[in-house]
């Protein structure tokens, strides 16, 4: 005589004696986030308008600061976050569909060479710099050998995965 005794499948929040629970979410606060976050973006982009509106008044020569890529980026990128700016305030429909505004968010991504007006200062980034340079040749070796275990095993899984799809 064989007994067979398997334990009972555990059954997850069907139980019949507990309520339905319901998330929780406060809109309240996640409408708080929302227009914090846009105030800071309008601040931000009144700090950096009126710190190029500055640079452009105080510099001493105005060809030489129009001929600059940093400060030709950073008028760039400020134009882009006008244009975003008033294309999602106009039409805020816009702002979840594919347009041309999304190519002009990339833009804003140009913002980021304002970080090179800082490494030129601080010693510790220069530096940096420095052992960078010296050392480019081990590091295209070392993205070399990267780059060749990548494509290696890629390979190797493609072909697994092609010839397991082939013969289930």
């Amino acid at each position: 005589m064989a007994v067979n005794i398997t334990p009972p499948i555990p059954t997850f929040g069907t139980d019949d004696d507990d309520e339905e629970e319901e998330l929780d979410i406060d809109t309240n606060s996640l409408y708080a986030r929302r227009y914090f976050l846009t105030y800071m973006e309008y601040a931000t982009i009144v700090f950096f308008t009126l710190e190029a509106i500055f640079r452009i008044i105080f510099c001493p020569n105005k060809l030489r600061f129009c001929r600059s890529f940093l400060n030709i980026m950073d008028i760039v990128s400020l134009g882009a976050m006008y244009a975003t700016t008033l294309v999602e305030y106009l039409l805020p429909e816009e702002r979840f569909k594919t347009s041309i505004l999304d190519y002009v968010e990339i833009l804003q991504i140009l913002r980021v060479f304002r970080v090179f007006r800082i490494v030129k200062d601080v010693i510790g980034f220069r530096v940096l710099v420095y052992s960078l340079h010296s050392s480019i040749r081990e590091i295209l070796l070392l993205l070399l050998y990267l780059s060749i275990g990548t494509v290696l095993f890629a390979s190797i899984m493609y072909f697994l995965e092609r010839e397991h799809a082939q013969y289930p």
